[in-house]
């Protein structure tokens, strides 16, 4: 792994694991979660659509399809959307060599299973490589068919409605890729209906999770225009790709947009964002056909890096609550605030804290200085 900070400025930043800020940070990363009812609400749609396409009585059935979940869900980024935006599961479903070879042909299949079915027909969008359902109350699944480019290997072919034709793709390939840069391997492949990865708490997600969940929020925070927003998959590559191995979130996040900038300031032109699986996926073609949305990146970037260093450098809870507002979102930020007191307080009353001569409160083994009057702040 190729790293891009000194040792000595990664030793700083990992000494940043246990304070004040990272406290206050898996506090916010735990406010972006999804909560258990809604991943159990997810896993039981995604269920009862995979359960309907295997159905022997499905056209698909006769082509073996294997169908398992991509993207957020897969990895373990999924957070909570703001206001109306919807949060969305996606899956694929891949079906053998024998499946007919016309792109369209397979898109309309699929979209006809849904419309002839009485509780999805109201429901279905047509999209550029998938079909969507559309479910009330903020959610919706993107169902991806696809069939092996390989056998081989995890590359697929997808269909592509604008070129009327198979674009290549590896969703698996990239998750192995993001969860070996966290040092965790967590994915396992399996034959036919592949359930959803268990729901992670904050504390079994690795640094480069909750960056790329604290990266997907300040993005939506900031960028409204849907059109113009990064993709999620273009982000999540570019955290994987800046990551040095932190153990922090702090020091992670640090180091992933030193990268981020270093990659602008040295390209001519949008950024190149292939997937790390597949060399002939270009993940970032909304950069490349849309010169706003490269430069609205860019912007989100400069902003994002400003605010952070200010971050950095913030040691009380007033002015750390108002940054972290500005950048993932008030009710975020005051709900972290209020977690992280409540915390401190039960540390308290365990016992678990002592003052030491110097009037400096500590927790009793291993846990970073922090000052007494830092912990409530003016809320």
């Amino acid at each position: 792994m190729v790293s891009h900070v000194s040792d000595p400025v990664r030793m700083r930043l990992d000494a940043v694991a246990g304070s004040l800020l990272e406290d206050l940070l898996r506090f916010a990363c735990e406010g972006l979660q999804l909560t258990p009812t809604l991943h159990g609400l997810a896993d039981e749609r995604y269920r009862t659509v995979s359960e309907l396409l295997a159905d022997p009585r499905s056209f698909f059935a006769a082509y073996d399809p294997d169908i398992y979940p991509q993207g957020s869900f897969l990895i373990g980024t999924t957070v909570r959307p703001i206001l109306r935006c919807e949060y969305d599961l996606d899956f694929v479903m891949q079906l053998s060599a024998a499946t007919p070879r016309d792109p369209m042909l397979l898109l309309q299949k699929l979209e006809d299973v849904f419309t002839a079915h009485g509780t999805y027909k109201n429901m279905v969008r047509r999209l550029k490589r998938c079909v969507r359902l559309i479910y009330a109350g903020d959610f919706h699944i993107d169902i991806l068919p696809a069939i092996s480019e390989d056998e081989h290997s995890t590359r697929i072919l997808v269909p592509d409605r604008a070129l009327k034709n198979w674009k290549s793709s590896n969703p698996r390939g990239f998750a192995t890729w993001f969860q070996q840069r966290q040092r965790v391997m967590r994915f396992d492949r399996a034959a036919s209906v592949e359930s959803l990865p268990a729901m992670q708490s904050v504390d079994e997600k690795s640094a480069l999770q909750r960056v790329v969940q604290l990266l997907k929020r300040a993005r939506d925070r900031y960028v409204t225009d849907l059109e113009l927003s990064p993709r999620s998959v273009v982000l999540t590559t570019l955290a994987g790709e800046g990551y040095a191995g932190s153990i922090s979130t702090a020091g992670a996040m640090s180091s992933v947009l030193q990268y981020l900038r270093d990659q602008v300031a040295s390209t001519h032109g949008p950024l190149r964002v292939y997937n790390p699986a597949n060399p002939d996926e270009l993940l970032s073609e909304q950069w490349v056909s849309n010169a706003d949305a490269y430069r609205e990146f860019t912007r989100w970037l400069a902003w994002f890096s400003d605010e952070w260093t200010r971050v950095m450098t913030a040691e009380r809870v007033p002015e750390l609550k108002t940054l972290l507002s500005t950048l993932f979102g008030e009710d975020v930020a005051i709900d972290a605030v209020k977690k992280h007191a409540v915390h401190m307080e039960e540390q308290r009353k365990a016992e678990k804290l002592k003052v030491n001569s110097r009037g400096a409160i500590t927790a009793a083994a291993g846990v970073a200085s922090i000052r007494a009057n830092t912990f409530y702040g003016d809320e």
